[in-house]
């Protein structure tokens, strides 16, 4: 790719809520893109028509330390509480995480147009090795084009040792009613309820609705899946993930469990859909020395 000079506005850096620090990404066309650097977590993304695209609960915790209800979290390494770890294991919450790159490239339409590119690494300290004993960097990389959003995840064994882990890039997107919209893409697919205990069920809905407490993990699910607003002005968002990302995860609260979570906003249930990419269902194996990448993109259409 052909290196240009910054773009206008490209990325700035600068203290946000709670004094986290906060890289501000704002491409030429009018796209954004917020990312607090502490966890690597992105809580903004809007679009060009200037549409925040994802939620962030208004009573979501901004510390050292905390972790954000809403935007796109990073699960690693172990999703929810599949381990022995801290729930959504320990990187999302991580002071520790450095930027590695910030960059504008000029790319051809057929590659997306311009894009701004944030990268921030991550590797282990005595800390993380008290509570997960292995070596390891992660790379986090937040593309911003005119059409899209894309969030690249990379793992290396720095060590001697293998390791397994389970991930996910848990992605909240706002709505106006969880219960309006609907899911395409996962019809046949095989599904762990885990509002059900962890049972299993085949999924025989074409547009998958959620008129409930929603939490499953759709495993070997294709690379593409869409989430249909009510309206044909709200149009679609297409999710494409690449496939290492080998499940997709659909998750809402609903109205009879949402009091029970601190961080969220009375009623703030209805403003969110969780459709997310990642490796849960078997866990990844990793070599030493050996590298695993995974990712996932977002773009807004018509109905």
């Amino acid at each position: 790719m052909a290196a240009c000079p910054p773009l206008a506005g490209n990325i700035n850096v600068a203290l946000g809520k709670g004094d986290l620090p906060v890289a501000t990404m704002s491409h030429p066309s009018g796209a954004s893109c917020e990312v607090v650097l502490a966890g690597a977590h992105v809580t903004s993304w809007k679009t060009t028509d200037g549409v925040e695209r994802l939620f962030v609960s208004s009573a979501s915790n901004f510390g050292e330390g905390a972790a954000i209800r809403g935007g796109i979290p990073v699960c690693w390494p172990q999703f929810s509480g599949r381990g022995t770890l801290p729930k959504h294991g320990f990187v999302r919450t991580s002071a520790e995480w450095t930027i590695a790159e910030m960059a504008s490239e000029a790319r051809d339409e057929q590659s997306g147009g311009d894009c701004c590119r944030l990268v921030l690494t991550l590797s282990d300290t005595d800390a993380t090795r008290e509570v997960w004993p292995h070596a390891f960097e992660v790379r986090y990389t937040v593309t911003l084009t005119a059409a899209d959003l894309t969030t690249s995840f990379e793992v290396v064994n720095t060590g001697d040792a293998p390791f397994s882990f389970t991930t996910a890039l848990h992605t909240y997107f706002a709505v106006s009613d969880v219960a309006a919209v609907s899911v395409r893409g996962l019809s046949g697919l095989t599904y762990e309820d885990n509002a059900a205990g962890g049972t299993t069920a085949t999924e025989s809905a074409e547009e998958v609705r959620i008129g409930g407490e929603v939490d499953r993990v759709y495993l070997d699910a294709p690379d593409s899946v869409v989430l249909a607003y009510p309206t044909p002005t709200e149009g679609r968002l297409a999710i494409r993930k690449s496939a290492a990302f080998r499940d997709v995860v659909l998750w809402n609260l609903g109205e009879e469990k949402a009091p029970s979570m601190a961080d969220l906003g009375a009623g703030e249930w209805r403003g969110y859909v969780c459709l997310e990419a990642g490796a849960i269902g078997t866990p990844v194996e990793l070599a030493p020395q050996q590298t695993w990448r995974a990712e996932q993109s977002f773009a807004c259409g018509p109905a």
